[in-house]
């Protein structure tokens, strides 16, 4: 069972942050902590891609708005 956890997020989010707390202090196995953390930071990652593009449609109507 691991002994230490370092969870480092580019993008601090309080929700991730008490997913990881959780399942740190339950009493799983190491194997299952691992995969719980996997899949909380695919979740981070597709947030991040979700948020990019939702930038990259403000940024296309900034563009237009500003032709005018």
């Amino acid at each position: 069972m691991a002994d230490t956890v370092i969870l480092y997020d580019l993008w601090w989010n309080p929700s991730v942050e008490e997913s990881v707390n959780v399942v740190i202090n339950s009493s799983e196995n190491t194997n299952n902590l691992l995969e719980s953390m996997t899949s909380i930071a695919g979740e981070v990652n597709q947030n991040q891609e979700i948020v990019n593009e939702l930038n990259n449609h403000v940024n296309k109507f900034k563009k237009v708005e500003g032709k005018e």
